[in-house]
């Protein structure tokens, strides 16, 4: 698998495959016939990726945004990139790279302006997000987590 970060930085190459067990059906003990099983079992690197990559997500600013699919889609881009830029200048990202990110748009102008106004509503959720507007685009800068890090069990998440 190859995960590439076109625009926003470093390409990233992982090969890890997601699931290590996976039983489509089981039969039930009654008389339901096939039924789904409970469990998947994920492998040992998938899940340590999940973990290391986690993006801290406040559920009230998802509850808030719910109604504005670009606005989510902005929340949660901006809640996994923004605390992990670690220069001062910030990362530049033009108008073209967003809108190859985001969606189905053929005009830039219309992009531009639907994605300022999910950057006001995504603002009210996320007012730590700092991000300049810059011609050609955003420039976003270093911030902090939507979601505070917390310790648990000696382990900083």
């Amino acid at each position: 698998m190859c995960i590439r970060d076109s625009g926003f930085g470093d390409t990233t190459i992982l090969d890890a495959k997601p699931i290590s067990q996976f039983s489509a059906w089981h039969r039930d003990a009654g008389d339901q016939g096939l039924l789904w099983p409970n469990t998947i079992t994920l492998s040992d690197k998938f899940f340590n990726t999940l973990c290391t990559s986690a993006v801290p997500l406040d559920m009230n600013a998802v509850s808030c945004l719910k109604h504005s699919a670009t606005a989510l889609d902005l929340y949660f881009f901006l809640a996994h990139r923004l605390w992990r830029i670690n220069t001062p200048t910030g990362a530049l990202i033009s108008w073209h790279a967003l809108m190859a990110q985001f969606g189905d748009y053929h005009d830039v102008r219309n992009f531009r302006r639907d994605i300022l106004d999910a950057l006001r509503a995504v603002y009210a959720v996320y007012p730590a997000a700092r991000i300049e507007q810059v011609r050609g685009g955003l420039r976003l800068l270093p911030s902090p987590s939507p979601i505070p890090g917390r310790m648990v069990a000696g382990v900083k998440l």
